[in-house]
């Protein structure tokens, strides 16, 4: 991956933020031409769901590496049920659930629960890691959800999330086998008012979005037909979540459409019925 600055793009995305409300950052990696570029793509965000992704890698590469095996089961305490996304909350205490659907509802209904059931079994320092070795050194996990601890935040940068996702597609963060995994599940997200929004309806958006009060995140494998790249939407201090789901889905489009025009691919169908 290169790291050479698109000044064309820059010029049709960062006038869009920067009339927007919230503090921005998106970090964009062409996945065929490895053009890359970033709008404060260094910036540390709150990390919100996002967090969840490089929980998926770690999950992955300890299963690969013979840890655990995805079909293990794990046992749900009382205890352990926390608030918010996700269903695992409702359900009755000492539920057996196998690592494997743990993991997907971590991703595609967004189980805070569940994510904190992975987290226990493959540990925080061992995620922070393996964000080290790929490279994703300003994003750190440091708590589980909803266990609060005063002035300690996990955190995620546009270029890191960007990053990350681009090792999952050329099966750099694990295998080929659970790479292609990892993508499939996030190809299952039910969460499509993002990064999707806008898109063409045929565009396959492997993802995972991340939201609380003032935040909107979106990060994902825009994987075509046409453009194929690897997206970091982060914001915060929004005063209005939809909005911030809005900017999300036009910044996707505004790429798709760029590097669609800049490859000469021309897209025939319909257009999104909310564009």
């Amino acid at each position: 991956m290169t790291q050479d600055r698109d000044y064309e793009l820059e010029s049709v995305i960062a006038p869009v933020l920067q009339a927007q409300a919230g503090t921005w950052a998106v970090s964009v990696r062409d996945l065929k031409t490895g053009r890359s570029w970033s709008y404060h793509g260094q910036e540390r965000f709150n990390a919100a769901s996002v967090i969840k992704v490089p929980i998926l890698v770690e999950v992955f590469r300890q299963a690969e590496a013979g840890r655990f095996s995805l079909d293990q089961f794990l046992s749900l305490p009382e205890e352990e049920k926390v608030p918010g996304s996700g269903v695992l909350k409702e359900l009755h205490a000492g539920l057996k659930i196998t690592i494997r659907d743990a993991a997907v509802l971590m991703i595609v209904v967004s189980d805070n629960t569940a994510t904190n059931l992975l987290m226990d079994l493959v540990g925080i320092d061992n995620v922070n890691r393996t964000l080290d070795q790929l490279g994703c050194c300003g994003s750190r996990l440091r708590r589980k959800l909803f266990r609060i601890i005063p002035g300690v935040t996990n955190e995620v940068t546009a270029n890191d999330m960007s990053l990350l996702l681009e090792s999952i597609h050329f099966n750099r963060a694990a295998g080929p086998t659970a790479c292609r995994a990892m993508v499939e599940i996030m190809l299952r997200q039910q969460y499509r008012e993002k990064l999707p929004r806008f898109l063409p309806p045929e565009v396959r958006v492997a993802h995972k979005t991340g939201e609380i009060t003032g935040v909107a995140h979106d990060v994902g494998l825009v994987l075509g037909p046409g453009p194929e790249f690897a997206i970091a939407c982060l914001s915060s201090d929004l005063p209005d979540g939809h909005q911030g789901n809005e900017v999300i889905g036009r910044t996707a489009r505004a790429v798709y459409d760029w590097l669609a025009s800049s490859s000469g691919f021309s897209w025939t169908g319909e257009p999104h019925a909310n564009w």
